[in-house]
């Protein structure tokens, strides 16, 4: 740990969007990322650590890695980024960070992974932007088809996949590798715990249902064969 064990840090992003239009619009505000922007410097709070056993990395350090993240889901791969720097260039696997954020100015973790990038801790750092001036729209699913070929590459040699961010980019994530790898080969990882998610938010709760009916009726078919 390059921090020290009793050391950790949040990436919070603070909620604000506006429901309506003209008079009758009214703002929202996160309940929990707006009560800590607004607390004062070096104010004490108790946190509860949730562990996530099914977001880790692997056991064995060669096993290559693609790990997709839109905005604050970057913060589990600034950890595991971390861990990789403190290993010397002969412990490292092939390791692609794919980022999706809308500007330059919001990119988190921006110089940290740029650095990482050139120290070898990450061996590929890409990033698509949906709201920058001057570029065209993009987004992580846009960059993944771009590199469909260096992806097919780190997952044929046994590369692990982990998406983190909100419900509505393991969707397009999905989606994407479908069309990069087939149908076959995205159930194969899933069945064989190569597929890691973390994704919080329910902007879209009937989608994530369906999601969900989807997996399970999945799961389902491969038992009863």
């Amino acid at each position: 740990n390059a921090v020290g064990h009793n050391v950790f840090s949040l990436t919070v992003g603070r909620v604000t969007y506006r429901n309506g239009d003209g008079i009758n619009a009214h703002m929202h505000i996160g309940f929990c990322s707006d009560f800590l922007a607004t607390l004062p410097l070096r104010t004490n709070i108790m946190v509860e650590m949730l562990p996530a056993p099914a977001f880790r990395l692997p056991r064995s350090a060669k096993v290559p890695l693609l790990m997709i993240a839109g905005g604050t889901g970057i913060a589990p791969f600034k950890g595991f980024v971390d861990h990789r720097a403190c290993m010397s260039p002969e412990q490292r696997s092939d390791a692609w960070l794919i980022v999706g954020c809308r500007t330059r100015g919001n990119q988190l973790y921006r110089d940290e992974m740029e650095i990482a990038a050139e120290n070898g801790a990450l061996t590929t750092y890409l990033v698509g932007y949906s709201r920058e001036p001057g570029l065209p729209k993009k987004y992580v699913d846009d960059v993944m088809r771009e590199n469909s070929d260096g992806i097919r590459d780190l997952i044929k040699r046994g590369g692990h996949v982990y998406v983190c961010g909100d419900v509505r980019i393991e969707t397009s994530v999905h989606n994407a590798l479908d069309d990069i790898l087939g149908r076959a080969e995205v159930e194969s990882l899933e069945k064989t715990a190569r597929y890691h998610l973390d994704i919080f938010g329910a902007f879209d709760v009937q989608a994530t249902i369906n999601q969900q009916l989807k997996s399970a009726r999945r799961s389902l078919s491969s038992k009863k064969k």
